[in-house]
């Protein structure tokens, strides 16, 4: 009898603890709009929704993975009327999709019940602990969206406020606003103001173009922003900086909307120039590659690559993708020798990389260059070696592998 009362209490308990750790946001069974507002109304709650569709798998991760841990669910059974809308089946999903302009999904919806207004929302899966400083700056009648815009509207422009106010617009992906205020922001900002931790806050966040002022004061005033942010995150945020200028540069084509930017473009190698950056080198080196590949001076361009090579200008990782985005260029060449001098540096790389994903590229690029010079016979033979290549590959993807020895 004994043993049977602790079995039960055993079975009691356990049921108890499955049940506490499986609180979920408890969503309104009624979608009834008017019963939502009029029940939100009542308990002086702000009405959350979740703006979602069937075919939407971000939704459905979110609706698993986030509104199902105890900390969401508690705080947003607490503070909020919670409803969850097929904005494309649900008839008052659909009549409100249309009156917000609700075009991404997920869309999270923070309401007020009075006037109907949408008073703050975020676009995008969510995870626990953004969700709930969504819903409590949701709550905040100061930092909600909705009066974070009336104030920016009135004048305010203290940093503090200008990260929040950038920060919930870009949680809505409003990027054309964001690069429309910052320029204009930090022009009004004097150089004390941007050595300071709240300055540095916003370089870090909105600040990319290493040619801007800020960075530019950044470099020149590094070791005051090592006290004010640490050294390893200046230095990231200025080579982030570099590698993303350099990269828009190097991946313009002829195909491109707009003209080249020359002009950019020789202003950003004299600033790699004098600065004192482990990011320069690699940048220069790319930058000057492209140059030869804008130009289609195909020998010039084998020479400096050659060069990059020599003196271990890019490295690792960045050095294969280097290798390949230029080698690949050849395909745009007509001399024949010197696509044959191109396809012996790719065997040249094959023969000392141990990536069998990236030999696979590699003879993927050469089975290109070999159709292109008409060499059909050495095109198969490379194919069937990227075939082989993909197969080791894929298989041994995921395993760890000792260092060859050499």
């Amino acid at each position: 009898m004994k043993k049977l009362f602790l079995f039960i209490l055993l079975v009691l308990l356990t049921l108890t603890s499955l049940n506490a750790q499986h609180r979920s946001i408890n969503f309104e069974q009624n979608k009834t709009w008017e019963n939502i507002v009029k029940k939100a109304q009542k308990e002086r709650k702000l009405i959350f929704i979740d703006c979602q569709t069937f075919w939407c798998g971000a939704c459905k991760i979110m609706a698993k993975q986030t509104f199902t841990q105890d900390s969401v669910a508690d705080f947003f059974n607490a503070n909020f009327v919670n409803i969850m809308y097929d904005m494309e089946k649900d008839s008052d999903g659909v009549m409100l999709r249309k009156r917000f302009g609700i075009n991404v999904f997920p869309t999270l919806l923070f309401v007020d019940p009075i006037t109907q207004k949408v008073i703050h929302y975020v676009i995008g899966s969510r995870k626990a602990e953004t969700l709930i400083a969504d819903g409590k700056q949701a709550l905040d009648p100061k930092n909600n969206l909705a009066n974070l815009k009336k104030r920016y509207v009135a004048g305010e422009r203290k940093l503090e406020f200008m990260i929040k106010y950038l920060a919930a617009l870009s949680a809505i992906y409003q990027e054309d606003e964001v690069n429309r205020i910052v320029p204009e922001y930090l022009n009004k900002l004097t150089q004390e103001q941007l050595a300071t931790k709240a300055g540095w806050k916003f370089i870090n966040e909105y600040v990319n173009d290493p040619l801007s002022a800020p960075l530019q004061q950044v470099v020149n005033e590094q070791k005051k922003f090592y006290t004010i942010a640490g050294k390893e995150a200046v230095k990231s945020k200025l080579e982030k900086s570099i590698h993303t200028a350099v990269q828009q540069l190097t991946e313009w084509t002829p195909k491109k909307n707009s003209p080249f930017n020359e002009k950019r473009n020789q202003e950003l190698i004299e600033y790699l120039l004098k600065i004192d950056s482990e990011a320069a080198p690699e940048g220069l080196a790319k930058l000057y590659t492209a140059a030869f590949v804008r130009k289609k001076d195909f020998q010039g361009l084998l020479n400096q690559m050659d060069e990059v090579s020599k003196y271990n200008l890019i490295r690792g990782k960045k050095e294969k993708y280097y290798f390949l985005q230029n080698i690949s260029t050849l395909i745009q060449c007509n001399d024949t020798i010197l696509i044959k001098k191109g396809i012996q540096r790719i065997d040249s790389m094959c023969t000392i990389t141990y990536d069998y994903l990236y030999k696979a590229k590699l003879m993927n690029c050469k089975v290109s260059l070999q159709t292109h010079i008409g060499d059909h016979i050495g095109a198969q033979k490379s194919q069937m070696e990227e075939k082989k290549y993909l197969a080791i590959g894929k298989k041994e993807k995921g395993t760890p592998r000792l260092a060859p020895k050499y």
